[in-house]
């Protein structure tokens, strides 16, 4: 079991610092709150984070659909 501090005993939220998805830097030498709160239906991020999370998602075959238009990324 992994537990995780969050920033305070009233949220889910968390605090991420040289977060990497797929070896991509999404937050390279910086610091982001995240929320995890399970009553929210999609993984909310800024528009800069997006951008790199797309991108370091696109090497995965999951037939993901990006709009960045729309800003979204969609998959079965």
């Amino acid at each position: 079991m992994a537990t995780y501090k969050t920033t305070s005993i009233n949220s889910w939220n968390v605090m991420g610092r040289n977060v990497k998805a797929n070896g991509h830097d999404l937050i390279k030498g910086g610091t982001r709150e995240f929320s995890f709160d399970m009553q929210l239906p999609y993984m909310y991020l800024p528009y800069n984070d997006w951008v790199k999370f797309a991108e370091a998602m696109s090497v995965f075959d999951y037939n993901m659909v990006c709009s960045p238009l729309n800003n979204y990324c969609r998959y079965s």
